[in-house]
């Protein structure tokens, strides 16, 4: 499950997105959804994608560092998030591969 929470925008009077500029604005857009985030994954690791946890741990906000590039939250789902019909669907498929 994915949302998207809003889009970057480049720096005024430029045409791309600085780091710093990035984390404000998916600060900004979280607050607007009465979101609270976790710390942002070290930018050592990936320059280009912008990553934080939500504080709840219930998903992870996830934005390319580029110019109108979507803010997304993926949600993660614990065992009893999981629909019935889903879950059936889910062991039937393991079944069918352990074949």
């Amino acid at each position: 499950m994915s949302d998207i929470i809003g889009n970057l925008k480049p720096n005024e009077g430029t045409s791309y997105v600085t780091f710093k500029e990035a984390k404000r604005q998916i600060r900004e857009l979280a607050k607007a959804c009465d979101l609270k985030l976790g710390a942002f994954r070290p930018r050592r690791e990936n320059k280009r994608v912008l990553q934080v946890a939500l504080a709840d741990g219930s998903g992870v906000v996830t934005a390319t560092r580029a110019p109108a590039a979507p803010v997304t939250i993926v949600r993660t789902l614990s065992g009893d998030d999981i629909p019935e019909d889903l879950l059936a669907e889910i062991e039937a498929e393991n079944v069918n591969h352990q074949r």
